[in-house]
């Protein structure tokens, strides 16, 4: 198993989770740098952490540590969560989304570049229809997905899956806990990195791959473009029209 040199790219909160991750498999990872626009943060990261050396761009970063492999943690409300459900959702149902609209503000009630708060609703082509809402600056801490069908309904939470059906009274008919919850959030981050170092190592597929991801970027920028333009954005196949 080879150990990969790897960079942190944005230093906000999110950074952090990431970072304790990676840190408890030093037979895996190594952490030789962080960047950040705002440098005090880089530096605060290498601090916190034992890191050799902080940069304030990435162009000084590709010239000045040596490294393979970037983890970029962006602080905006739909690049920091968005992106992860928007892949979420192309994922439980099997389908792309046709269209996107979003809104999207930035509120000074915390110290965040870009959006603080979004919405979006997105169309996909099995018909399915999803709302999407986040907010980073307000004082109210819930993380919860509802899936709802004719037959039966998902609600997704940080500590487990709840499974309803017609004969369930309001009960959960099944649950199925997260092996991740709470503290082990940050093994989740080192798993999903660890999928694509053993890809890069076989030369492998990961199932994470930068190629499926890249229409879940579609959809992202998607969102953004809507928030942009006020306008409905339309997809083929998962991109852009």
């Amino acid at each position: 198993m080879k150990t990969f040199n790897i960079a942190i790219i944005g230093c906000g909160g999110v950074a952090g989770m990431h970072l304790d991750g990676y840190l408890t498999h030093p037979d895996r990872v190594n952490v030789v740098a962080a960047c950040d626009l705002d440098l005090s943060l880089a530096r605060a990261a290498c601090d916190r952490c034992s890191l050799p050396q902080a940069f304030a761009s990435t162009a000084e970063m590709l010239s000045g540590a040596d490294w393979r492999v970037a983890v970029v943690c962006k602080r905006h409300a739909l690049a920091v969560m968005g992106v992860h459900w928007f892949d979420g959702f192309r994922w439980m149902l099997g389908s792309e989304a046709d269209s996107v609209f979003c809104r999207s503000a930035s509120s000074d009630a915390i110290d965040c570049l870009g959006e603080t708060d979004a919405s979006a609703q997105m169309h996909f082509d099995c018909g399915a229809t999803v709302t999407f809402v986040e907010s980073f600056s307000s004082p109210i801490c819930r993380n919860e997905t509802i899936v709802l069908g004719d037959r039966a309904s998902l609600v997704v939470g940080e500590e487990q899956v709840a499974l309803y059906d017609a004969d369930s009274d309001g009960l959960p008919a099944e649950i199925w806990k997260n092996p991740f919850a709470g503290a082990g959030i940050s093994q989740a981050t080192f798993r999903s990195l660890d999928e694509l170092l053993t890809a890069v190592e076989n030369g492998g597929e990961p199932v994470n791959s930068g190629r499926d991801n890249l229409k879940t970027i579609a959809l992202l920028d998607g969102a953004y473009r809507s928030a942009e333009t006020g306008q409905i954005v339309i997809f083929r196949e998962g991109l852009p029209k």
